[in-house]
């Protein structure tokens, strides 16, 4: 549906694929139930970080997604990520134990890295795998490469 609104309106939307780094630590040190814990804490810290008129939503295990409506540019993209990495690298007190978690993030805009859900969502993947390369903690927009 964002493709559709940012096709209509002839404008840019983006997103944003981000996975937590080091999620399995978590479960394996704390047990699954601190594991879910983790998970709805991050996920009202992404709500809270981006527009009303975004959308966030779980993948499964410790993926989520972003879509970014009316970006502008990738630009701004970056910008809202930047700030949603911050907020979710704040500390956590999960069941009376201080967390840390950080999370790495892949961008894509519509209609520059994909002009279809399943193009978008390739390209903000191997950002991510980037991010991830780049010593996790971090976020890379989509570059496309010549071969």
């Amino acid at each position: 549906m964002a493709i559709i609104h940012a096709r209509r309106n002839k404008s840019v939307m983006a997103l944003v694929y981000m996975d937590l780094d080091g999620f399995k630590r978590i479960n394996d040190t704390l047990g699954h139930d601190a594991g879910d814990i983790l998970l709805k804490m991050v996920a009202e810290r992404l709500v809270a970080a981006v527009r009303e008129d975004d959308t966030v939503a779980r993948l499964g295990g410790d993926e989520f997604m972003i879509v970014l409506n009316e970006i502008g540019n990738s630009g701004r993209a970056a910008t809202v990520t930047s700030r949603v990495i911050a907020s979710v690298a704040q500390p956590y007190l999960i069941n009376g134990h201080a967390v840390s978690m950080t999370t790495s993030a892949g961008i894509g805009t519509y209609p520059e890295h994909g002009e279809n859900a399943d193009a978008l969502m390739k390209s903000a993947d191997l950002a991510l795998y980037e991010a991830k390369s780049a010593g996790k903690n971090a976020y890379r927009i989509f570059e496309r490469r010549d071969t």
